[in-house]
């Protein structure tokens, strides 16, 4: 009996000796050796649950560290979470597996590999529209092609796209420019080359200068990948040198969101450089309401309700040159993927300034 009862606990002690060792637990990783670890393996795919990773490189953990990188690979995709982003979430049901590389004088890659199914979710109520980033300045001579290509696009996309121009100082002072058309383009572009195209104040896939089939082919991705699940609608009135705007977002998932409030102007002209003169400059925006990239908390930073509309309201000074008949306002609302490190548009509405917007519906 004493032999067996020794046995039992020699047994127990193995058992137990074995699981804390185990891949379960991330605080026991071989040296020298990355893994990754989740906290759970299924989400709802509303773009709001999420799931949570931690990343161990021997016994340190490295999740937040700027030289790990998560990548995500989907059914038809497959890109990098932002540097240190340590959670996902998506709208897009279906399996998404993920592994981390990590940089430690060369690129360490995870020994495994976490696989999530994103199950799907009632949405899809509200028309997407994206908003269309266009960095440019009038010191670029390649930079009215790429103008040329999201005229042809909006003309075989009527309605799904709203074109900004982000005019920056990359290459020197731009009459239009603005401080945050240079914050948007440091934090979305891949590159200090111009002309440069994003969607959605994320960044693309693959580098974008000014190619029709690149940027129909991401407008496709973003639509894909990136589902909106909200509805916006704008009210906007002019008088006394100033506009009021009223900004109506209305969630289909309970999402914590952040918004933008833009003002954009038509019929510029300015000289351009790589144009025969007469050049004219569209899309100009005038005014961002935010002083971050990520936009202004909505709610207080409190996660919207479904189904109920949230509001918010700006005044915006009008300057003298500035010629209302040729502007609009476009409001987008933020969401993230990446558990608030990162926001995207998830959906935006625009119209004359002075004129109203309701919601889009499909």
């Amino acid at each position: 009996m004493k032999a067996l009862f020794r046995l039992m606990v020699a047994m127990t002690f193995v058992a137990g000796l074995s699981s804390s060792c185990g891949v379960d637990n991330p605080e026991v990783v071989p040296e020298g050796t990355l893994r990754i670890f989740a906290d759970k393996t299924e989400i709802s795919a509303d773009g709001v649950d999420q799931v949570t990773f931690k990343v161990m490189y021997g016994s340190e953990e490295v999740t937040s560290k700027k030289t790990m990188t998560i990548t995500v690979k989907g059914k038809d995709s497959q890109y990098d979470l932002p540097a240190g982003a340590g959670s996902f979430s998506t709208a897009v049901a279906g399996t998404y597996t993920f592994t981390a590389t990590y940089y430690y004088g060369g690129d360490i890659v995870t020994d495994n590999s976490i696989t999530v199914e994103a199950t799907k979710v009632q949405t899809g109520k509200y028309y997407q529209k994206l908003l269309a980033m266009q960095f440019t300045s009038t010191l670029c001579p390649s930079c009215p092609s790429l103008s040329s290509t999201l005229k042809s696009i909006s003309k075989n996309y009527p309605d799904r796209m709203s074109v900004v121009a982000f005019h920056v100082s990359a290459m020197g002072t731009d009459p239009m420019n603005i401080k945050m058309c240079d914050t948007f383009f440091k934090s979305v572009s891949d590159s200090d080359g111009l002309p440069a195209f994003a969607f959605n104040v994320r960044k693309n896939t693959e580098h974008i200068i000014s190619e029709y089939n690149k940027i129909e082919n991401e407008l496709k991705r973003q639509i894909r990948d990136y589902p909106a699940t909200c509805g916006v609608a704008i009210e906007s009135s002019v008088s006394d040198g100033k506009a009021d705007i009223t900004v109506k977002i209305t969630s289909e998932v309970a999402s914590k969101m952040k918004y933008h409030i833009f003002l954009v102007e038509d019929g510029l002209d300015y000289d351009q450089l790589g144009s025969n003169g007469g050049y004219v400059h569209d899309n100009v925006l005038r005014v961002c309401k935010s002083d971050s990239v990520w936009g202004t908390n909505l709610n207080s930073g409190k996660a919207l309700e479904p189904g109920i509309e949230y509001t918010v309201h700006a005044s915006v000074p009008l300057e003298a040159d500035w010629k209302v008949a040729n502007m609009r306002v476009a409001a987008l609302a933020m969401t993230s993927s990446d558990g608030g490190m990162t926001y995207g548009c998830n959906n935006l509405n625009d119209c004359a300034l002075g004129a109203s917007a309701d919601y889009k519906l499909n």
